[in-house]
């Protein structure tokens, strides 16, 4: 029986080439992301099942994990992708500013929803494409939840630090289980997040060159998926002592508020509260 990668954003970037990647390794893969037409081209190309979300909505995160509960009895590996840059404040449906309810808050829903309503999945490895070590200190306590005024560029990087919050909490939870958490910080990768985000025009205007002094330092999506599934599959054995890991797949030791566990508590039950899950579900069974 093939292994079953479920991939958050497969239809573009990154996520479209980890899905290629582990194709070949032979997973089946189910892709979730918002573009209808790529993804089920891929999907066809790949012989994989495709779900259409956008995972910015809370109401679609769940039916993801229902649709993934209709297409598979085993999960082996969560792999989240899907982010959204912006820097003016641009809301959802549902009272969530996008990036940070697309880059975090549908992660965080996604993996409890899989992983304690859905059928009894334990996967090997659940990764976060993120921007793990971005600077956390002990004032994130008051930034958390986001000000319901803050931009998108803030909310965004609030939920980058989140990411690294929940994921060592997460970590620890699911280690008598024998799930492996990583969270990921793919450094500059050719991706279009920047030339989709609503940038002003003179942000746009030196882009070009902005791209072409930093060429030597921007990775190819196919080249940092590599990196990716070299975690995934557990060829990474650095990825298997650390939970934080940086773009060319090392380990990135956790600052002193990341290891404050009443820190760490406060962002995983305050996220539990925002996107409707009871905070006791710890993920501990």
């Amino acid at each position: 029986m093939k292994q079953v990668a479920v991939l958050i954003g497969a239809t573009a970037g990154i996520g479209k080439e980890t899905a290629r990647l582990l194709a070949r390794e032979g997973y089946r893969v189910l892709l979730v992301g918002r573009n209808q037409t790529a993804g089920q081209a891929l999907a066809t190309e790949l012989q994989g099942s495709f779900i259409q979300a956008d995972v910015s909505l809370m109401s679609d995160v769940r039916r993801v994990a229902d649709q993934v509960g209709q297409l598979t009895d085993t999960l082996d590996l969560i792999i989240h992708t899907a982010d959204v840059l912006t820097t003016k404040r641009h809301e959802t449906a549902e009272g969530f500013e996008v990036s940070i309810a697309t880059n975090y808050y549908g992660r965080f829903l996604l993996n409890h929803l899989l992983l304690n309503e859905a059928p009894a999945y334990r996967p090997a490895r659940i990764i976060h494409v993120a921007a793990a070590g971005f600077p956390a200190g002990k004032t994130f306590r008051a930034k958390f939840p986001v000000a319901a005024t803050a931009s998108g560029f803030t909310a965004h990087n609030i939920g980058q630090i989140a990411n690294d919050f929940y994921g060592l909490t997460l970590a620890a939870n699911l280690q008598p289980s024998g799930t492996k958490v990583n969270i990921l910080n793919p450094g500059l990768v050719d991706t279009d997040i920047r030339r989709r985000g609503d940038f002003p025009g003179w942000f746009k205007a030196v882009e070009p060159v902005f791209d072409w002094l930093l060429r030597p330092w921007i990775t190819k999506p196919h080249d940092y998926a590599q990196v990716v599934v070299d975690i995934a599959t557990g060829r990474n054995a650095e990825a298997d002592q650390s939970v934080l890991i940086n773009r060319k797949g090392k380990s990135i030791q956790p600052s002193a508020a990341l290891l404050d566990n009443e820190l760490r508590n406060y962002v995983w039950e305050q996220t539990a509260q925002l996107t409707g899950l009871k905070t006791t579900s710890m993920l501990t069974n």
